[in-house]
């Protein structure tokens, strides 16, 4: 008696809880309506759960007859652009749970739906529902096409809290430079080119966080291709290094089907502004007066007893000799510094190991840079190194790219003092300074000049070489000959 009136008791505590609160929701005329639609949904859910499994049903006289089964897949994704148009109507919150259940119960994803929930209704839809991706074609295609915008769209609506890390822009530069060993200028190229999308999605789109691949459309991209064409910044030029790691980000993505939903590169759909003649682009050489200044100017600023210099004075020293080095070499100035972790410097020859261009070569050593092998050997690329803290980051491992950085600011500097103000005559133009100079001196051929910049493709078809760029001695005999007789003052 006692356990069954505790029992009692206890649910009587439940059902007095129950309708005190239906109580206070019938007491306004909106909780009646909640009230009244709640109840609907809930008789909806329960007629949708009750016909899929069905044996019977009533025909138009009322008569019982056996049920026809339900058809559990019936194409309501064809019905996705009505769906989208219709719900833009709605609020925001509202939109998104409409296009979350229809995400589920036409395309069987319940992702999104299962983490924003929703009503009986829709949650007993996608419970019995069991939509297929069509097997035609032409019909497959339709059905992606319709999910990459619904996706697209429920991600635009939901923020932040629906993006996978692993789907974004970032994760997948990260992954694709991981796969295919990309050089460091490359990945850095990369994380500069997303953060400029990132800004236009805060700028323009009010968006602060970094969206899925998935939700990057066409429309979109547009937008952003627009952006960056009023921005007084940004060169035709260099539009399409904004989006060439994008496209191969999509590549990437449809090739290994790591991102859902992302069946096309959206890149492609753009329109690129035509690009300035590479005759207007390319850097220019010195010309014999501006050498003569910067020369000057150079010996000035990375003089070891520059105490005026922010640079330590081992560093400067290293500057001066890598800029010997890259007048009469053709080294290009980053590839100077790759020497000390690959390839080498000896007695006779450069053994220029990592290149721009790929292409391994020896360059002979010219009397111009006789000191060059000891400056080598002294460990003089070492002394380069910052020891400590900098603006909050320590510094003292070699690193071959932020040297160069360092290097081509400091020329900078340089160039101003010595009234150098075409910016296509910069650090890198040494290498075009030279070139100017080698196709001047008794002796050059265009194999000579293959040897010192690496460009195979000036070869004609017989070529006379053998293995790496230099490995004949003969051959950098001839080139160090050249070298030689090159002047600039």
């Amino acid at each position: 008696m006692g356990a069954h009136y505790g029992a009692a008791m206890d649910r009587a505590r439940q059902l007095n809880a129950h309708y005190d609160g239906l109580l206070e929701r019938l007491s306004t005329p909106e909780g009646r309506d909640k009230h009244h639609a709640d109840m609907e949904d809930e008789a909806a859910a329960m007629v949708v759960r009750i016909r899929a499994n069905a044996q019977l049903a009533q025909n138009d006289k009322g008569e019982w007859q056996e049920a026809k089964p339900m058809d559990r897949n019936p194409g309501i994704w064809r019905d996705t652009a009505d769906k989208m148009k219709a719900a833009r109507a709605l609020p925001p919150a509202q939109e998104l749970e409409a296009l979350a259940a229809h995400a589920a119960f036409a395309f069987g994803d319940r992702s999104t739906f299962d983490l924003i929930g929703g009503s009986e209704y829709h949650a007993a839809l996608v419970d019995v529902l069991e939509p297929q991706r069509p097997t035609d074609a032409v019909d497959a295609a339709m059905f992606d096409a319709m999910k990459t915008a619904l996706d697209a769209r429920i991600t635009e609506l939901a923020g932040e809290r629906l993006v996978n890390p692993r789907h974004t822009l970032s994760h997948l530069h990260a992954a694709i430079a991981e796969l295919r060993k990309l050089k460091p200028n490359t990945v850095r190229n990369h994380k500069v080119t997303t953060a400029k999308f990132n800004k236009f999605l805060l700028d323009e789109k009010r968006m602060d966080y970094e969206p899925s691949l998935a939700s990057i459309t066409p429309d979109l991209l547009q937008e952003y291709l627009d952006y960056l064409l009023h921005d007084d910044g940004v060169k035709n030029s260099s539009i399409h290094k904004y989006f060439d790691g994008m496209s191969s980000v999509f590549n990437h993505a449809i090739k290994t089907r790591k991102v859902p939903g992302v069946i096309m590169n959206p890149v492609k759909t753009l329109e690129m502004p035509r690009t300035d003649a590479i005759e207007d682009t390319m850097y220019l050489p010195f010309n014999d007066a501006e050498m003569k200044r910067i020369w000057a100017e150079a010996q000035w600023e990375w003089d070891p007893d520059n105490r005026r210099s922010k640079l330590s004075a081992e560093r400067r020293r290293a500057f001066l000799m890598v800029l010997r080095v890259l007048l009469w070499s053709g080294l290009r100035p980053v590839e100077a510094f790759w020497l000390r972790d690959h390839g080498g410097v000896t007695a006779d020859y450069i053994d220029v190991q990592r290149t721009k261009t790929g292409i391994k070569r020896k360059i002979p050593i010219c009397d111009h840079i006789a000191d060059f092998p000891a400056f080598v050997a002294d460990g003089g690329f070492d002394a380069c190194i910052f020891e400590g803290l900098h603006q909050g980051e320590e510094y003292g491992k070699y690193n071959a790219e932020k040297l160069h950085e360092a290097m081509r600011r400091s020329f900078a500097v340089i160039r101003k003092r010595a009234r150098v103000t075409d910016p296509r005559k910069v650090l890198y133009s040494t290498k075009d300074t030279l070139l100017q100079r080698l196709r001047a001196v008794d002796g050059y051929s265009t194999p000579i000049e293959v040897v010192v910049t690496g460009h195979v493709k000036k070869l004609e078809m017989g070529r006379h070489y053998g293995g790496t760029l230099g490995d004949d001695p003969a051959m950098r005999a001839a080139v160090k000959k050249c070298l030689d007789a090159v002047t600039y003052w």
